[in-house]
């Protein structure tokens, strides 16, 4: 937590991803083995999940995340929903959003417990993202990389951290079908760091190049 200099009476929570020593102590006190199936309500950036099937053997993980992309339009309307989601995408100001407004919307997740992530997209802010574009793999891996390091840094600065990144609009659909463009992705993001989980659709070449990287 962090106080408030002008309001010591008041506190100010600060959403922090549960440590994996936590978890492993979670799983072990709950006796996770073979055969079982976990749940987790509200499960954030599904380590406690996907820890308890790829360390401890679970049969099966379930995580619930109610998921929404952020920092698009009015902040009045982002701080709305902020009570009812466990994760957020936040645009990383290339097709919208800026250095300001991702800020404010770091803030936000960090006082309701919601879990950030960046949401990377072409270079398109004409057309919101959504039009697809002939772009290389470097620059693909370019443009990942630098939206995600952009949120990172916004985030660390207000004691925070970035758990996952869900591509946007034109860029996400593209990685869903071609190798090449999904690659560049996984890479960019494993490059940065191995611990974010990447979003993608079920069966999609984009989570398919995850598990690759």
């Amino acid at each position: 937590t962090s106080e408030d200099p002008a309001r010591p009476d008041l506190i100010k929570p600060i959403y922090f991803p549960t440590p994996y020593e936590v978890v492993d102590a979670m799983c072990e006190l709950g006796k996770i083995g073979p055969g079982d199936i976990v749940h987790d309500i509200g499960s954030g950036d599904g380590r406690l999940v996907i820890r308890a099937v790829k360390k401890f053997g679970a049969k099966k993980g379930v995580g619930v995340d109610i998921n929404a992309d952020l920092g698009e339009c009015a902040p009045a309307d982002d701080a709305a929903l902020m009570p009812f989601i466990s994760s957020a995408n936040i645009a990383c100001g290339l097709h919208a959003g800026s250095p300001q407004q991702m800020r404010e919307t770091v803030g936000m997740c960090l006082a309701h417990g919601v879990a950030i992530g960046a949401h990377p997209s072409y270079l398109d802010r004409e057309h919101f993202g959504r039009r697809d574009m002939d772009v290389s793999a470097s620059e693909v891996y370019a443009l990942v990389q630098y939206q995600i390091g952009a949120l990172q840094a916004i985030a660390k600065g207000q004691d925070g951290q970035v758990t996952h990144v869900k591509p946007h609009g034109a860029l996400y659909n593209r990685a869903a079908v071609d190798t090449t463009t999904a690659d560049a992705i996984a890479q960019a993001i494993a490059d940065i760091d191995r611990e974010l989980l990447l979003v993608g659709l079920a069966n999609s070449e984009l989570l398919a190049a995850g598990r690759r990287s």
